[in-house]
């Protein structure tokens, strides 16, 4: 049961973070490129308390003719030890948007698939469903505009059901908010299960679009908890950034670097 629950963990950051848009901004260098690999360490303590960069994941991105993303292989850790790697295929419609994503992980044998849907030139739509041995699961995400085909707010709902047990593994739904330069400031959260199951997180971006601020309360306005972010970059000769530092409440906690080629 924990390798099911892993998995599902696994598959909903990736659809969370497959979105075209979210793709463009990850890819927003300086110059031609044809490989992207992204690195993630956060900073854990051993039992000596001493600092040392537990990996998170490795991304390897190919960029095809298109100058869009072809495959993206993801390697996840655990303590700096490999626990899954994660293979995803994409093909495009005509007007080069995303249209189907194939999704191969290496621990299951099943491949999943995430289709695309669009309506006047913008994502409309994301669903996947598929079963995994004794149980299923499916995410479906929509997406709503204003007038000038901005962003205003996204739509997700997760379920995962395991048929042996005739238990919900997981119900959650989710719907975030965007302000006119379509950067997230509110998600609002509702699910069966956790410690605070209806909640709320307000946030605050700065120019970059890094969040800078994030605050989480319940729907009775209690607040739950505050937490600041502050980001520092070095920068290649192209002024791309290869490498940021991600302080949580003026500590260390995240370290992403960027290897163009």
């Amino acid at each position: 049961m924990k390798k099911k629950l892993l998995q599902i963990i696994l598959i909903i950051g990736l659809i969370s973070c497959s979105s075209e848009k979210q793709i463009e901004n990850e890819f927003d260098i300086n110059g031609d490129f044809s490989k992207l690999n992204v690195i993630r360490y956060r900073i854990s303590k051993d039992s000596l308390k001493n600092s040392f960069n537990d990996t998170i994941s490795v991304v390897f991105n190919e960029i095809g003719k298109n100058g869009k993303v072809n495959k993206i292989i993801t390697k996840t850790y655990m303590r700096n030890k490999p626990i899954e790697t994660i293979t995803s295929n994409f093909s495009y419609n005509s007007k080069r948007q995303i249209l189907k994503e194939l999704t191969d992980m290496e621990s299951d044998k099943n491949k999943f698939e995430i289709n695309y849907f669009y309506e006047n030139d913008l994502l409309h739509f994301v669903a996947m469903k598929d079963s995994l041995e004794d149980f299923t699961f499916e995410i479906n995400e929509k997406y709503n505009y204003d007038s000038n085909g901005k962003l205003k707010f996204r739509e997700s709902f997760q379920l995962s059901y395991d048929f042996i047990n005739k238990d919900t593994l997981s119900l959650q739904k989710v719907k975030f908010t965007y302000d006119n330069n379509e950067k997230q400031i509110k998600a609002d959260w509702s699910e069966k299960y956790g410690e605070y199951p209806n909640m709320i997180e307000d946030f605050t971006n700065d120019s970059l679009g890094n969040v800078i601020k994030t605050i989480s309360y319940d729907k009775l306005t209690k607040i739950l908890d505050t937490t600041f972010y502050k980001y520092e970059y070095e920068y290649d000769i192209k002024k791309n950034w290869i490498e940021r530092k991600t302080f949580k409440n003026d500590t260390l906690f995240q370290i992403t670097k960027r290897i163009i080629e």
